[in-house]
C-alpha cells in the first residue's frame, strides 16, 4: 500500500509539473505557431485535429476497460485469466485499426464535400496532414493499451516521466520546425514520429519490467460479450467527451471558416488546461476504484475518498476561475491581440460551468467500478447532442 501511495504522490507531482510546463510551452508557442503558419493554416490544423480526435471514439472505451480488468486481475492474482483478456483487446484493436484506416480513406476522398468552407489552399494543406493523422491514430489506438497496462499496475512515475520527456522533446522540435520549415504537415509528422517511439518505450516497459505476458487462444465470445457490455458505457461517455470538446470546431469548420476554429479552440485549449489540473489526478484514482469497488463496505469507503477529492479539487480550482475572471481578459490581448478578445469569453464560460463536473471526477470513476454508468451516460450523450444541434 505504502508503494501504491508513493507512486501516486509522486506521480501526481509529475502530473502537476508536466502540466504547468505543458501550460508555459502552449502559452508561449501557440502565438509563434498562429504567426509561422497564419491564422489560416494553423485554423486547418486545429480542425482536423479535431477530427482526428473524434474518430479516436473508435478506442470503444477499451482503455479503462484495461485499467479495470486488468487492477482486479491483479488484486485476485487471476495472471492466466489476464493474459486471456490482454489478447483478446490485442486482436480487437487490430480490427480497429483497419476500420479506422477503411474510414480515414473515404473521409480523405470527400473532404472537399465536409468542409466547402474551406478555400482550395486550405484543402491542400488539410488533404496532406489528413493522411498523416489517420495512420498517426491507427497505430496509436492499439498502442494506447501499453500505457493502460502500466497504470493499471499504478506504475504512475514511469508514465508520467515518459509523458514529461516526450512533452520537452516535442517543444524542441516543434521551435526547430518553426524556425527553419513552418508547416502543419511537419508538426504532425513529428507527432507520428514521437507517438511511435512512445508506444516502443511503453511496450518495453510492460514485457521486461512489468512481465505482460500474452496466450493465443480461441477466442471467447463470452469474454468479448463481458467486455464490451462494460465498454459499451464506457464508450457512450467518450462520445459525449467528443461532441462536447470537438463538434463546435467541426460545425464552425464547416459554416463560419477558420479564424472563427481559432478563436473558439485557443478558448477551449485554455479550459482544458484548467480541466487538466482536475483531470490529472482523478487519472491516477482510476485503479482505486476499481480495488474499493471489490471491498467490503465499498459504498462509504468511495463516499469518504470522493469528499476529500472533491474538496481538494475545488481548493485549486476556485481561485483559477477568480484570477481568470479579473485578469483573462487583459491577459488574451497581451497574449494575442484584440482580435481574439472571444477567446476570454469562451474561457470563462466552459470553467464556471465544468466545475461540479470535476469536483465529481472521482465518483465518475466509481460508478465505472460497479458497472453503473447507463443512466449517466444516456443522459450526458442526450444533453451534448441537443447542445450540439443548439
Amino acid at each position: 500500500m505504502n508503494i501504491t501511495n508513493n507512486q501516486i504522490k509522486i506521480g501526481a507531482i509529475l502530473s502537476y509539473i508536466t502540466m504547468a510546463i505543458s501550460i508555459v510551452i502552449g502559452v508561449f508557442t501557440t502565438p509563434l505557431i498562429i504567426n509561422a503558419l497564419g491564422s489560416s493554416e494553423y485554423g486547418v490544423y486545429v480542425l482536423f485535429g479535431s477530427l482526428i480526435a473524434t474518430l479516436t471514439l473508435f478506442d470503444l472505451g477499451l482503455n479503462n476497460t484495461i485499467v479495470r480488468y486488468i487492477s482486479r486481475y491483479q488484486a485476485d492474482k487471476q495472471i492466466t485469466k489476464q493474459k486471456y483478456f490482454l489478447t483478446h483487446i490485442t486482436l480487437v484493436y487490430i480490427l480497429i485499426s483497419l476500420l479506422v484506416l477503411g474510414i480515414g480513406f473515404y473521409l480523405y476522398l470527400n473532404l472537399g464535400e465536409l468542409f466547402s468552407s474551406l478555400t482550395s489552399n486550405e484543402l491542400i494543406i488539410a488533404e496532406k496532414i489528413f493522411v498523416i493523422l489517420v495512420v498517426s491514430l491507427a497505430i496509436s489506438l492499439p498502442g494506447g493499451m501499453y500505457t493502460a497496462i502500466a497504470n493499471a499496475y499504478e506504475r504512475f512515475v514511469f508514465v508520467r516521466s515518459i509523458n514529461l520527456v516526450k512533452l520537452l522533446i516535442r517543444t524542441i522540435f516543434l521551435l526547430l520546425i518553426l524556425k527553419f520549415d513552418a508547416s502543419a504537415y511537419l508538426i504532425v509528422l513529428m507527432d507520428l514520429f514521437l507517438t511511435i517511439l512512445t508506444i516502443f518505450i511503453m511496450f518495453g516497459y510492460c514485457y521486461r519490467r512489468l512481465k505482460v505476458r500474452f496466450i493465443w487462444c480461441v477466442i471467447s465470445p463470452k469474454l468479448l460479450r463481458e467486455i464490451f457490455g462494460y465498454s459499451g458505457w464506457i464508450f457512450l461517455l467518450a462520445i459525449y467527451q467528443q461532441i462536447q470538446w470537438e463538434s463546435g470546431k467541426l460545425i464552425l469548420g464547416n459554416t463560419s471558416g477558420t479564424h472563427s476554429v481559432t478563436v473558439y479552440a485557443l478558448g477551449v485549449m485554455l479550459a482544458l488546461y484548467y480541466s487538466g489540473l482536475a483531470t490529472t489526478i482523478l487519472g491516477m484514482y482510476l485503479p482505486k476504484a476499481n480495488q474499493i469497488a471489490s471491498q467490503e463496505g465499498s459504498k462509504n469507503l468511495s463516499m469518504d475518498v470522493g469528499k476529500q477529492i472533491s474538496d481538494y479539487i475545488f481548493t485549486i480550482l476556485l481561485p483559477v476561475i477568480i484570477a481568470f475572471y479579473f485578469f483573462g481578459e487583459e491577459f488574451i490581448n497581451l497574449w494575442l491581440g484584440p482580435e481574439f478578445e472571444n477567446v476570454y469569453f469562451i474561457t470563462i464560460v466552459i470553467m464556471v460551468l465544468y466545475l461540479p463536473a470535476l469536483m465529481q471526477g472521482f465518483m465518475s470513476s466509481v460508478l465505472e467500478a460497479n458497472k453503473k454508468v447507463a443512466i449517466k451516460s444516456i443522459i450526458l450523450i442526450s444533453s451534448a447532442i441537443f447542445g450540439m444541434i443548439l
